[in-house]
């Protein structure tokens, strides 16, 4: 089971070494991340030159699973969020 969901700029703090990556990187393996999310960070990475078989690597080793979310899941967000908070 999933504990986190993950966004864009906390893979990339990550992946940039930035502030909070450390905590970041210990929730790694509890974490999941959008198709959407993924995919802009992806996109980041590309503005930055990073080459496509460097990305395919560094991001296999996160180990996060990717979940494409559907319209009625978007409504259960906030409870997502809710129950990280507490």
């Amino acid at each position: 089971m999933s504990n986190y969901v993950l966004d864009a700029s906390a893979v990339l703090a990550v992946l940039n070494q930035e502030p909070g990556n450390n905590r970041v990187s210990d929730i790694l393996g509890e974490s999941v991340i959008s198709a959407v999310n993924l995919s802009e960070a992806i996109a980041k990475l590309i503005e930055k030159k990073v080459p496509e078989p460097e990305i395919k690597l560094v991001l296999s080793y996160l180990n996060i699973e990717v979940m494409c979310l559907m319209r009625y899941q978007l409504y259960l967000a906030p409870v997502c969020v809710l129950l990280l908070v507490i």
